[in-house]
């Protein structure tokens, strides 16, 4: 366990700031079969190496919308299936934000498919179901 004292003069507000960290990092791990990433430079690497694209979502904790995409996009297992083909990363919005303006990122939930060099294929924010997600992950690798 980390020990806060002496962080900074406020040691509680560094303590906050490694919980808030903590819970970005249960975010990113996987989710039903979806093999989730904390870290996009990484798989940006990887996309390269494999001649993958690269999904990104950037949602919230408590966001319902994110939620529920969590209980009915991702355990879809024809999403799943389709998810094999990238890399997906997910990223917490709110400690993430230079990121998200880099790409114009307003709105949670919102995915990105990018190729290996960051530039978007396409983009989509909101809720989708599981059949128009498939569609979306097919259009953009056909766009590539």
């Amino acid at each position: 366990m980390t020990n806060c004292t002496g962080l900074s003069d406020r040691p509680w507000r560094r303590c906050g700031l490694w919980v808030l960290a903590g819970l970005a990092a249960l975010l990113a791990t996987g989710c039903g079969g979806v093999q989730w990433q904390s870290r996009l430079e990484p798989a940006l690497q990887r996309a390269g190496r494999f001649n993958q694209l690269v999904l990104v979502q950037f949602r919230t904790w408590t966001d319902a919308t994110c939620i529920e995409a969590d209980n009915t996009v991702f355990a879809n297992n024809d999403v799943i299936k389709a998810l094999n083909e990238y890399q997906c990363v997910r990223l917490d919005y709110m400690l993430n934000t230079p990121l998200a303006d880099r790409w114009g990122v307003t709105v949670v939930p919102t995915y990105l498919v990018l190729r290996p060099d960051g530039s978007v294929v396409d983009r989509r924010s909101g809720r989708v179901d599981p059949d128009e997600f498939r569609a979306f992950l097919k259009w953009a690798a056909l766009r590539r």
